[in-house]
């Protein structure tokens, strides 16, 4: 019952939701015309049934709200090509049939999309092999075949075909809306589910491997004709327009295979190319065999590219989460040693420029060492936390604040000329020895501190600020000392 209510999903009556299932009915209506236009024989049946692949890319983007426009769009997509007023009687089959196309394309679109949805992958289906498995069993057999039997059987039941043609008429229906699937959901899920960032060129590189491939094809097919000098140049430059395509990534492969497609039918619809000369099997079936093969081939080579994309993103993802790792102390999340060296070194560079003033204060932890005998390392550790809390609530955001390693600390300032760096010492010396560790004796902390002079290097100015940071502990600890050169 579940199931029944994400398929038919209550239509909110505003303004935009039946403009939404109003585009979604015109889109299904004028996919039909396109498709009905190149109807090729026997029978007249269009090889790729646009509406379904359509709306099937439609629904896995916007869910089973677009249900309604695909009743009423396929309704009046089919019913046009056989109702008739010549009687009430067949008026009103016309409008059985057409209601019975409409709840098959409904059945056939929205309920294995939801199930795909629900149970496989929530986004789309088309960025792993096993995804597509599911999608291509679901949606462009099981799917297409629902779609097929409740139309073709409308069809008979109503007196709009004869009964002897019912296979025949299944088995295109069938394959006619598999092929639509399988050619373009893909094609347009490239579109509405992947990012908008293509790589430079994109637009020129889709565009001439476009080209190529469209050329290629209508010379294979026999739409056009060249002369051996210009053919052996297109067959040169093949490789390189699919180099082109890889380059630009699964859409502009989508488009090239859309691009081949289109001569295909085409060329089968103007009664040329190998699908009209070789009769194995009926110009039609084997233009959606091939238009089915093709559209594999072309789903791999872009299950390639995202698998490739995806490779880089997580490779892009593990280096910045290592870099920061290799940055970062595990214990308190400040800045490590390499960090603190690191910037210090770009800051030194910086303030020979711009003649700024610049601080480094090193804190140390006053007898640290009992605090862990007494309480022990998971105490010690809370406290190395806590501290650096303190450290970060009172620097400004532009400062430095890292842990050099066991209980020491340092922090690079760069001063501005209203500030005096003891200002910042004597408050960190403050509030650290307020705070409360929940320990029975308060913690305090010891800074050593030096300001920036000229011809100072990384090595000079940590080893002053080192210094000063001992003479503070010989002063008697809980204080802070200030050295010059």
């Amino acid at each position: 019952m579940s199931l029944v209510k994400q398929i038919f999903v209550p239509i909110e009556l505003s303004k935009n939701s039946l403009l939404f299932q109003l585009g979604v009915a015109l889109l299904y209506v004028i996919s039909a015309f396109i498709g009905q236009a190149f109807a090729i024989p026997p029978g007249n049946i269009t090889p790729v049934w646009l509406p379904s692949g359509l709306m099937f890319a439609l629904t896995l983007k916007y869910g089973a709200r677009t249900w309604l426009g695909i009743f009423v769009g396929a309704f009046f997509g089919n019913v046009w090509a056989y109702f008739s007023l010549e009687s009430i009687q067949s008026a009103f089959y016309s409008i059985l049939a057409g209601l019975l196309n409409g709840v098959g394309d409904v059945l056939a679109i929205v309920l294995f999309v939801v199930i795909i949805k629900r149970f496989i992958v929530k986004q789309s289906p088309f960025t792993a092999i096993n995804h597509f498995f599911t999608f291509f069993i679901l949606g462009c057999v099981l799917g297409p075949l629902i779609s097929a039997i409740f139309g073709v059987t409308g069809l008979t039941v109503f007196g709009f075909l004869e009964s002897k043609n019912y296979l025949v008429a299944l088995l295109n229906w069938w394959v006619g809306d598999g092929v639509g699937v399988l050619l373009l959901a893909p094609f347009l899920s490239a579109f509405l589910f992947k990012p908008s960032t293509a790589p430079k060129y994109f637009i020129i590189g889709t565009l001439i491997c476009s080209l190529v491939f469209l050329l290629l094809s209508a010379v294979a097919f026999e739409l056009v004709n060249v002369n051996l000098i210009f053919y052996k140049a297109l067959v040169l430059a093949l490789p390189i327009a699919f180099a082109v395509a890889l380059y630009c990534g699964s859409r502009a492969v989508y488009i090239v295979q859309l691009c081949v497609v289109t001569v295909a039918i085409l060329a089968t619809y103007a009664g040329k190319g190998a699908f009209v000369q070789h009769h194995y099997f009926s110009p039609l079936l084997e233009l959606q065999a091939f238009i089915g093969v093709f559209s594999l081939v072309v789903f791999s080579i872009s299950l390639l590219i995202e698998q490739k994309r995806a490779l880089f993103v997580e490779l892009a993802e593990k280096k910045s989460e290592l870099e920061s790792l290799y940055r970062h102390d595990a214990l308190t999340g400040l800045w490590n040693r390499y960090r603190i060296e690191e910037y210090l070194q770009l800051e030194l560079s910086r303030i020979e420029r711009s003649n700024e003033a610049l601080t480094v204060y090193m804190i140390d932890v006053d007898d640290f060492k009992t605090i862990n005998d007494t309480y022990g390392h998971i105490v010690g550790d809370r406290i190395l936390v806590e501290l650096s809390q303190v450290l970060i609530e009172n620097t400004r955001a532009g400062d430095l604040v890292g842990r050099w390693g066991g209980e020491e600390f340092v922090i690079i300032a760069a001063q501005k000329s209203d500030n005096k760096p003891q200002e910042l010492a004597e408050k960190l010396v403050m509030l650290v020895g307020k705070h409360d560790f929940k320990l029975t004796k308060p913690v305090t902390i010891s800074i050593g501190f030096t300001s920036y002079e000229s011809a100072d290097s990384s090595i000079s100015i940590i080893e002053r600020a080192d210094k000063a940071l001992y003479a503070a502990k010989r002063r008697g600890k809980n204080c802070m000392v200030y050295k010059g050169s």
